[in-house]
C-alpha cells in the first residue's frame, strides 16, 4: 500500500506569453516539486561552481601579482577599449589549468539555464487547451474548437474554468487538428473564445515525455524569459522577496566575469509561428 499525503491543492492553469510571442500554458502550483528541483539543480550546480572557481582564481592572482581583488579581475576579464577586445593571454598562459576549468564551467550561461528550466517546466506543467471557435447552446454534442494536435480519447475530459466550472465529456476518438468534436450534451453553454483543459479526475494532464531541449531552442526568447520568470515565482511560491544588496567578492566575481572565447550555447531563436497556442505534446 502506498501511503496516502493529504495537501490542499492551490492547481490551476496559467497563460504564459501573448500571441507575439507564442502562449504556453502551465500549471501553477506555488512549490517547486522535488522532482523538478533535482533536474534543475543539476544545471545551477556548474553556475555555483564556477563563481567559487572564478573568485578563487582572481584571489590567487591578486596574491601572486600583489594587486587588489579588483585589479585581478580586471586583468582576467579586461574591458573592450574603444569597442575592441582587450589581450590577456600572458594572464591565461600562466593559470591555464585554472582557466580549462573556468571555461568549461562557464558554457552554462544565464541563457542555457533559462533554456533548460523552460524545457523542465514545459516536460512536467504544460497543459491541453481546448479553445472554443464558435458559441455552443446547452445539450450540445458537438463543439468547434481552434484545431491543435491532440489525440482526444474517449470520456476524456475538459474542465472549463477550472474544477469547480463545467465538465464537458469527449465521446468517441477524435483525431489530431480537427476543428470540430463530439461530446455528451453539454450542461452550460460555451462561448467562443472560452479555453478548457484536459483533466483525469481531479488532477490537470500536464507534461510531455517528447518535449525536447531542441525543441526550446525554438521559441521566441522572450517566451523562455516569461517560463523562466514564472519558475521563480514558483519556487518562491508568489512572495516577491526584499530586495538584498551585497558587495561580496565571490558575487561580484560571478556577476562581472566574461570569459574571451566562452560560446553561448543554447540561446533561444526568435521564429514566427502562426500558431496562437502552443501546445507540448500528445496528451495521455
Amino acid at each position: 500500500m502506498r501511503p496516502v499525503i493529504n495537501r490542499k491543492s492551490r492547481s490551476e492553469v496559467v497563460a504564459i506569453g501573448d500571441e507575439n510571442i507564442g502562449i504556453l500554458y502551465l500549471e501553477k502550483r506555488g512549490f517547486i516539486s522535488v522532482g523538478e528541483r533535482m533536474e534543475i539543480d543539476e544545471y545551477e550546480l556548474s553556475r555555483s561552481k564556477a563563481q567559487i572557481v572564478a573568485t578563487k582564481l582572481i584571489k590567487t592572482i591578486a596574491k601572486d601579482r600583489n594587486i587588489s581583488f579588483e585589479a585581478a579581475q580586471e586583468l582576467l576579464s579586461p574591458k573592450p577599449v574603444d569597442g575592441v577586445a582587450v589581450d590577456n593571454s600572458d594572464i591565461v598562459y600562466d593559470y591555464v589549468e585554472e582557466f580549462a576549468e573556468l571555461q568549461s564551467l562557464s558554457a552554462l550561461n544565464s541563457n542555457t539555464l533559462a533554456v533548460a528550466i523552460a524545457t523542465i517546466f514545459i516536460q512536467n506543467r504544460a497543459a491541453y487547451p481546448i479553445q472554443i471557435d464558435y458559441d455552443a447552446a446547452i445539450n450540445a454534442t458537438a463543439l468547434d474548437i481552434i484545431p491543435q494536435s491532440l489525440h482526444l480519447k474517449n470520456k476524456q475530459q475538459i474542465a472549463f474554468g477550472g474544477f469547480t466550472g463545467h465538465k464537458v465529456i469527449i465521446k468517441g476518438n477524435q483525431s489530431s487538428d480537427v476543428s470540430v468534436i463530439q461530446v455528451e450534451p453539454i450542461e452550460q453553454p460555451l462561448s467562443e473564445g472560452d479555453i478548457g483543459f484536459l483533466i483525469d479526475g481531479r488532477k490537470y494532464i500536464v507534461g510531455s515525455d517528447e518535449w525536447t531541449i531542441e525543441d526550446t531552442k525554438s521559441l521566441d526568447e522572450n517566451l523562455i524569459s516569461a517560463i523562466y520568470e514564472f519558475y521563480q515565482n514558483e519556487r518562491l511560491g508568489w512572495v516577491k522577496p526584499e530586495p538584498v544588496v551585497t558587495t561580496s567578492e565571490d558575487e561580484a566575481a560571478g556577476e562581472s566575469l566574461q570569459l574571451t572565447g566562452t560560446d553561448s550555447t543554447g540561446e533561444s531563436n526568435t521564429t514566427e509561428s502562426e500558431t496562437r497556442v502552443l501546445v507540448a505534446g500528445t496528451a495521455s
